[in-house]
């Protein structure tokens, strides 16, 4: 019986210290945040009032030289079109004629954010990996 109460006991404390990644609220999100390990990538997450709230981000990555020797933003730059559903972040970049949102996991524990990596190879391509993201 005392084997099964300590049993009990470790397991209910080892649920209750590991709290789980919490669903994102989209009126959470606005400001500025930065990815945590390097630091150079960031995103602005913007949004207009009104009845229907039109939210949309902007992802700086800095700049590269191009082939021809001009100075252009990086792949994955740019101004997107988003929406948040679960645990589920919808995302379709405003530069490109593909209109087709693509989805990318997103969470939040610890006031970081997880994110799917979109803006690395492009926002119709699957994601590589899930960048971790802190508030400035």
């Amino acid at each position: 019986m005392r084997i099964g109460l300590y049993l009990f006991l470790l397991f209910g404390t080892g649920f209750v210290a590991c709290k789980a990644s919490e669903e994102v609220n989209p009126d959470e999100l606005s400001g500025t945040w930065v990815e945590a390990s390097a630091r150079k990538d960031t995103i602005s997450f913007l949004s207009t009032l009104g009845r229907e709230p039109t939210r949309w981000l902007q992802v700086n990555r800095g700049k590269t030289t191009n082939p021809d020797g001009y100075i252009v933003p990086r792949l994955g730059s740019g101004i997107y079109d988003y929406y948040v559903s679960g645990r589920q972040m919808y995302v379709r970049s405003l530069l490109s004629s593909n209109s087709a949102y693509k989805a990318y996991p997103i969470s939040r524990r610890n006031g970081e954010l997880r994110l799917g990596n979109f803006f690395e190879l492009g926002s119709q391509q699957p994601h590589t990996t899930v960048r971790t993201l802190v508030r400035l």
